[in-house]
């Protein structure tokens, strides 16, 4: 964003015309009470020689607001995040505006209401890609572990079928006598 200003906002090297940018990430990571907000910014040091003074020091900078993603938490100290969190939750949106307007002074114009549905709209989605996520990884663990058990099925069959006991199949699979059975079993070998 500093660099796309070039030529754009500012010519050749007249860096004084550079305008400031802020990049703020909300990161909804934070356990029950690691709730906060960072400001990451440049900070000189002069390591040797004359001290320089840099004027254009902290046109960058970057702010990272931590919500706590469990609903059942007590309210934030800070108001900020306590207002992301309250416009966040997985609620309707007439129960949200109720709420920010009442215990954070939203006023609710028509523009404001729109803007907040866009919001509420852009948390459930958010909600719900991260529902999907969750299930196309279970799906994808179930079916690891699934072919992991059809190896080990088929590993104890075919020791089985070469004439190994059962103590030594349990033994070099290691899994247990009776789960050795009992895949044997389901596999009609014994009864």
């Amino acid at each position: 964003m500093v660099s796309a200003q070039k030529e754009v906002e500012f010519a050749k090297s007249d860096y004084d015309n550079l305008k400031p940018v802020r990049s703020i990430w909300i990161c909804m990571d934070a356990g029950d009470n690691e709730d906060s907000i960072n400001r990451i910014r440049f900070v000189q040091d002069t390591v040797f020689g004359k001290d320089i003074e840099f004027s254009n020091i902290n046109k960058v900078q970057g702010i990272i607001i931590r919500l706590r993603s469990n609903e059942n938490v007590a309210e934030s100290k800070n108001s900020l995040i306590a207002m992301l969190e309250e416009l966040l939750k997985r609620e309707p949106v007439d129960i949200k505006k109720q709420r920010l307007s009442e215990n954070f002074g939203l006023m609710m114009s028509v523009d404001t209401e729109r803007r907040l549905g866009d919001m509420c709209n852009l948390s459930q989605a958010l909600i719900d890609q991260g529902e999907e996520k969750g299930r196309v990884k279970g799906r994808e663990e179930g079916r690891e572990e699934g072919r992991e058990e059809g190896r080990e099925e088929g590993k104890v069959v075919a020791r089985f079928e070469d004439g190994m006991n059962i103590e030594t199949i349990a033994h070099k699979s290691q899994l247990s006598v009776e789960r050795v059975k009992a895949i044997l079993k389901e596999e009609g070998l014994i009864s």
